[in-house]
Parts: structure tokens; sequence; C-alpha cells
């Protein structure tokens, strides 16, 4: 199987947008689909009514007209109204005020009962939308909400079209803006959907007895879950809370209503501020509105919730220093505020990855609060844990927020881990797993200040420890490591974690677990474990991306592929520390009476070996697809790298070079000419190589470095790297 070949950052932002785009839009239709039959009578029984009663030879109106005219003016309104297309709970409502005015323009016979009685009777639309909302189990307030905010202001020019009509705005609108033909669903086109699937989907839930968990089900019901939890919770602090604050030394409910006033301000600009490129701001004032209210109530509810277990731990009601703390109330906002958005942008887990990013994915809410990640992470497992009733859902997307700050965004310059790190002695907590706001949160005027610092400081390496170690584990496990050398590998890695911290400032936690792989195995296997063979495994872990590996900062802002890291920084840091888990080993082996029988009847190809002669020479390797074709370090090369006293025989063996070889390179013969040209070649610093036909190829040594991508044919011959010797023999 051929490996797919990376795209740029940018093709690949594209690709997310268009996926995230069919994947709301199916969920939608397959929902429309299944809601269709609830509002208007079948195909069957309308052709039979228009019949007996057909005078005219105008068109019949039949049900696959009725689904087209609602579709297609779903999808003008929701290209022109949404700010955020991919956003499924408001397009799903957007859909449901198509349905409502279609069945206000129907003749009663086309509808199934309570709709037919209302249109003959003459019940306004009011009516119409309490009844579809109660259909589609979705709250009543969220469809009046769209109906009024994106419904009305955005359809009027497309409501009094035909169908006819309709389908022409949208087809000049496809052909403008291209990307996915969406009226082609109900083509039932098979690029996009089959028709058998519904009806298989339909004959499974009859079987069942049940609706099926759909995208669209699954995020209304989380939806409806927190509007329920919340019904009590008023966006303004209990009798309860008020009474905690009033025990405090200083009543700090003034200081957190200014805050609270202050940081709506910021989500307010902040959500208007990304919308404003799509549509005016002001069709979005009542959203915002709604969304930080519902916030606000979840806010208080988990605060009340935390003191009453604080207040049960300690015996104590005064918490005068964790109500003082700017940073906690900021970050339980800002915890909340994201829970909120959230529930409104998901479809599914299962659905669409983390990666596919809209205008207010995390982290976006710690910018516009102005919140450091360290400070956002301390209190997300007191959040989970105060609010049992969150939905598995919820839950795990907090869980990914915070794998994403404990891999990259706490260690972004200027945060306080490095801060912390610096003027705190780690002291190891005494319930290390446990996350007490109390103590997370501790006023920095306090007389506790050192074991404050310390406590969450070495909670917060905890958590880097366990996800740096599980994800470890699952790239030796694809890599058929030992579990011996698995455990060294793990040593180097928890000595970066937490004694060489600076290797992470601005990096990934992935990229420094597969430069302490590859450390590790380059001194303690026979057979290399090569870098390539790392990225590409990495590659299938569900959390990688192509920029981890591609561009990873050497110094300032200069940025290079992860190999030109390891050699640069990673190693230079840290030879002497690798050097240690060779000479260990080296030890060790030479005291084993059994340790040449160990490396001779060796069953795995990744298992320490007895450090030999071998350390001093790299072994000659086979390119994959060509059983004729070596590739060994030159002997007595004029490139050869000098010798000095940084760089000795064994330390030279932690450096890695790249081999840039093709598919294809072409016949012997012109083997025999690259091998020619490299003899004659003088020494420089510039490597220059002949090729047939006379041209030439400058490869500074500077360039040179790890290839993700696979070379085209006819450039393979020119990006053989001359720190090797190629050397080829003919079977007979």
């Amino acid at each position: 199987m051929g490996e797919v070949i990376p795209f740029s950052e940018p093709v690949l932002q594209s690709f997310r947008a268009l996926q995230r785009k069919y994947c709301i839009t199916s969920c939608l239709f397959h929902k429309f689909e299944k809601f269709i039959p609830e509002l208007f009578k079948d195909e069957t029984s309308v052709f039979q009514m228009i019949r007996e009663n057909d005078t005219t030879d105008a068109p019949e109106l039949n049900l696959d007209k009725v689904k087209q005219w609602i579709w297609s003016l779903f999808l003008l309104t929701k290209d022109e109204a949404l700010y955020c297309g991919d956003e499924l709970i408001t397009a799903f409502h957007l859909l449901l005020c198509a349905c409502t005015h279609v069945i206000g323009q129907l003749p009663s016979f086309l509808l199934q009962s309570p709709f037919a009685e209302y249109v003959i009777g003459g019940a306004d639309e009011a009516q119409i939308i309490e009844h579809v909302a109660s259909l589609a189990s979705t709250t009543l307030e969220e469809l009046q909400q769209v109906h009024t905010n994106y419904w009305q202001p955005y359809a009027n020019s497309t409501l009094h079209c035909d169908v006819s009509n309709l389908l022409q705005l949208y087809h000049r609108r496809y052909l403008k803006h291209g990307d996915i033909d969406e009226m082609q669903f109900l083509n039932y086109d098979s690029l996009l959907l089959s028709a058998p699937t519904i009806a298989n989907e339909s004959n499974q839930q009859a079987a069942n007895g049940g609706a099926p968990d759909t995208p669209v089900r699954a995020s209304l019901n989380t939806l409806n879950q927190l509007k329920t939890l919340l019904a009590h919770s008023p966006a303004r602090p209990s009798d309860q809370l008020v009474q905690y604050f009033k025990m405090c030394a200083a009543d700090p409910q003034e200081d957190i209503q200014s805050r609270v006033r202050q940081l709506q301000d910021r989500f307010h600009s902040g959500f208007l501020e990304a919308v404003s490129t799509t549509a005016p701001t002001s069709q979005f004032e009542q959203t915002v509105r709604q969304r930080y209210a519902v916030a606000l109530s979840l806010y208080y509810r988990v605060m009340e919730s935390m003191l009453k277990s604080e207040e049960e731990r300690l015996s104590t009601s005064d918490f005068t220093s964790l109500l003082s703390s700017d940073a906690f109330h900021t970050a339980l906002l800002a915890c909340s505020v994201e829970v909120v958005l959230a529930v409104y942008r998901s479809a599914s887990g299962k659905l669409l990855a983390r990666d596919l990013a809209t205008e207010f994915s995390f982290p976006w809410v710690l910018q516009v609060f102005n919140l450091s990640p360290f400070n956002f992470v301390k209190v997300l497992e007191s959040f989970i844990k105060a609010e049992p009733q969150l939905t598995v859902d919820i839950v795990k997307h907090l869980q990914l927020t915070e794998h994403r700050i404990l891999e990259e965004l706490a260690w972004h310059k200027g945060s306080p881990v490095f801060e912390l790190l610096h003027q705190s002695v780690l002291l190891t907590p005494t319930r290390p797993h446990q996350a007490n706001p109390t103590q997370l949160f501790l006023s920095p005027r306090s007389p506790e200040l050192r074991t404050s610092s310390s406590y969450p400081l070495a909670l917060f390496l905890g958590k880097v420890s366990r996800l740096a170690h599980s994800r470890m584990l699952q790239l030796c496990r694809y890599l058929d490591i030992s579990a011996d050398v698995q455990q060294k590998i793990w040593a180097c890695l928890e000595h970066v974690i937490n004694h060489r911290s600076e290797l992470l400032m601005d990096r990934h936690l992935d990229q420094i677990i597969m430069c302490c792989i590859y450390a590790i195995c380059k001194i303690l296997l026979e057979k290399e474990v090569k870098f390539k063979s790392i990225v590409a495994v990495y590659r299938r872990m569900p959390h990688a991306t192509q920029e981890v590996y591609k561009n990873v900062l050497l110094s300032d802002s200069k940025t290079d592929s992860i190999i030109t890291f390891y050699n640069q920084v990673f190693m230079q840091l840290l030879k002497a520390h690798i050097l240690q888990y060779y000479s260990a080993s080296s030890s060790r082996t030479a005291t084993s009476p059994t340790s040449s029988a160990n490396v001779n009847n060796s069953a795995s190809p990744h298992t320490p070996y007895t450090p030999s002669h071998k350390l001093l020479a790299s072994p000659m390797y086979t390119v994959p697809g060509h059983m004729n074709f070596y590739v060994s370090p030159m002997t007595d090369s004029p490139f050869k790298i000098p010798e000095s006293p940084t760089l000795t025989p064994t330390t030279r063996r932690l450096q890695t070079y790249t081999v840039r070889v093709g598919e294809r390179l072409g016949s012997a013969d012109k083997l025999k000419a690259i091998n020619e040209a490299i003899r004659m070649s003088p020494a420089s610093t510039t490597t220059r190589t002949s090729f047939p036909g006379g041209s030439t190829s400058h490869t500074p040594k500077s360039q040179k470095r790890l290839q993700f991508d696979q070379p085209s044919e006819e450039s393979a011959a020119k990006k053989v790297s001359t720190i090797c010797r190629i050397k080829y023999r003919n079977a007979q």
C-alpha cells in the first residue's frame, strides 16, 4: 500500500472545512428524510388526492416537489444567514424554519394532522412553530430565536420564489462558490450517500423499536440535557452561594460580579468580531447574550458545588483565598463558556475530528479572556467532578482540551509553567492525583506560597508524564520495541520533562517523544529504527498532524524538520545523558555470561545487542523493493566530517543522516556514473554530482534533512546524498 502524499497546511484546512460541511449537511439530510413523513403525506396519497381534484394542466405538486422546496430554501438561507455554517444545532433549527414556512403555504390535503387542521383553521405561524419544535424534540425557545435572528432577516428574498426559481438560484451560487452540490443529496448521489442506506436505517429503527442515535439527535440531546441541568440555576449567585461569600473575611461578591461584567464585554466583542466578516453584527446580539447567560448559570452552579465539596473535605466555610483568586474565577467561567460553545457547535465526536476547527474552537476562549492555558487546565478536573451530570460528549471534549494544553499550549514562551519551574522547589503533593481547587488557586500573597506553587506544578507535570507515557507506549508497540528498551526511552523522556523542560518551550510534546525513541534505539539496538519509520507510525495516531514533524522550532523563529531539530538541538543538549544508557547497557552486558547468546539468538529485531565494533560503523542497508540496491557509509570520503573533540566515534552514532533515494534510480550504467562522479569530485562543503547527459546538482550540506515526501522518478537521482556510497550488485 502506497504512502499518502502529505498536503500543505492551506490545502489541509480546505479539506477539513469541506469535510465538516459534508458531515453537517449529511447529518441534516438524514434527519430531514426521517422528519418529512411526520409533516407531509406520502407520495401515494398525494397523487391520489391531486388526481381527484385536478381540473388544470398545472404541474403536479407531490412530495418530491415539497422536499425540493424545503431543501433548496434551507440551503440558500443557510449559506446567507449563518456566520458559521458548520454549527449543527443552529443549522438544524434553520431547517425546521424552512419546514414551518412551507407547511403554511401548502393546501391542507398535503399535510399530516394536526398541521392540516392548523391550516384550515387559519392558525398563525407561532402555533405551527410550537408543534414542529415538539415533534423535533427541541426547545421552543431555541427555535424561536433562530426564526427571529436568522430566518426572518435572510429568507425574505427567497420566500416568494417557486421551486424552479429556487433551484436556479442555488445552481448559480454553487457554480460561483464550488465545493459540494448539496442539492444532490435529494438525488441520493452515490458520491454523497446511497438510497438503500436510509431505507436500511429506517428498517433497523422499526425492528429495534426506537430511534437511532444520529448526530443531530445526539447534539439535540446534549443541548437539552444541558438546559435541563440548568433549568433551576439562574445566571446569578444562589442563596447558598451568597452565604459562602458572606463567610469570607472580605465579601468577594462585588468583585466577582464586576469580573463577570468585564468578561462578558470581552466575550461580546470577541464573538461579534469573529462573525463581522460574514454578516452584520446586529444580527447576533441576542445570540451572544443568550449563550453567555447559559455559561453564567453553569459557572455559578459549578462554583457552588465546588465549595460544598471543599467544605466537606476541609471542614471550613471560609474560602477567602480561593474566592479572591482572579485566576480561579476566570478559569471557571472560561470552562463554562467552552462547554456551551462546544455543545452548540458539536455534531458528533465520532464523525468530526477535533482538528475541524471553527471560529470559536478552543483555545478561542482563552484568547478572549486573556487566560493562560496552565491556569485553565488547573480547573478542568475539579469542574468535571463538581458537575457529575455532564454528558459523555462534553467530558470527552474537555479531555481533548486538556490534552492540547498538556502537549503544546502550556509550553508556549511566557507560560507560568516556566516561572514555577524556576522559582519553586518541586514537592510531591500528599495526594498527587487529586485536583483540589483550594490548593491549586491559593493567593500569591498566602504564606503557603512555596507549597501552593509546587502543588499545581507537580500535578501538571504528573499529567504531562502520564500523557507522554501513554503516547510513547503506542509508538513503541507499533515499532515492535522491546519492554526493556521502552523503559530506557521512558527514563530519557521523563528526564526531559522534569529537568530539561526548556526543550519543550514553543514545541510539541510528541516531538520530544519521537526524539527520545530515536536516540535510545540508536545506541541500544543493532537494527536501526529510522526516523522516517517513527514518523510514519506517528502519522497513524489519531491526534497527529504533519506540523509536528515538519515544522519544529530550532532557535528564535527559525523552524525546520524534526530531524534537523534532533541533530542541532536535542542531541547537542542531551548527548551526555543519552550516552549514560549506552554505558549502563554496556556494563551489564559485559558482566553477563549469556550476552553473546542473547545477541545471536534474539528473536526480535528491536532488542538490545552487545556493543562491539559495530558501534563504530553503520550497517549496509538495502532499499525496500530493490533487492540489488545497497547503501552504506563512505569509508574514505573527501566529504567526511572532520574529527573533533565534541564528535567522537561513539557520539557520532547519535547523529542521523538521510539518504535521499527514489523508488527507481535507473540502470546500472547510471549508478556507475554516479559513483564515478562521487570519486572524482573535489572536496568542498557543497556536493556536486554529475549525471548522464552532463547535468549537475548542487546540494549544500546544510540542507540535508529528512524527506517525508516521496521524490518523483525524474528527480530521484538528483537527490542522492553523497554522505553515503552507493553500491550496486547484479544478481546472478
